[in-house]
């Protein structure tokens, strides 16, 4: 294929259309981004809800280790009997917390629930 555009963002677009890439590479990528980039970002989107809802902000007091179990047994060929995974013990802030008072620095430690979570950040 041969092309010649005098705008480089054409250019970039029509190029990145037509290139292969691998989809797991890309949402693996999208999400390591989300995961730097919402934790800084989030409390600038926080909002109470259309009926005066109010979110609520969690900190991170450590993990655990759990006990994986398949959600349909059976489906699976390799079923893991005894597999874990660490998820995070989240502990909830008074409703007096003020995120913006967290050095950015020390925000990735802090999670957010309710109106204004939705974030979108490539689209």
């Amino acid at each position: 294929m041969f092309g010649c555009d005098l705008n480089p963002v054409a250019w970039f677009l029509v190029k990145n259309e037509m290139s292969q890439v691998d989809l797991k590479a890309v949402k693996r990528l999208l999400s390591d981004i989300e995961a730097e980039v919402k934790p800084l970002i989030m409390p600038y989107y926080v909002c109470d809800g259309p009926n005066g809802e109010k979110g609520k902000w969690f900190e991170r007091k450590g993990t655990k280790e759990r006990e994986m179990r398949p959600l349909q047994l059976g489906l699976s060929d390799n079923p893991q009997h005894g597999a874990t995974e660490t998820e995070g013990v989240w502990e909830e802030l008074p409703p007096t917390f003020d995120i913006l008072c967290v050095p950015w620095q020390e925000r990735k430690k802090y999670r957010y629930e309710g109106p204004g979570n939705h974030l979108y950040l490539l689209g």
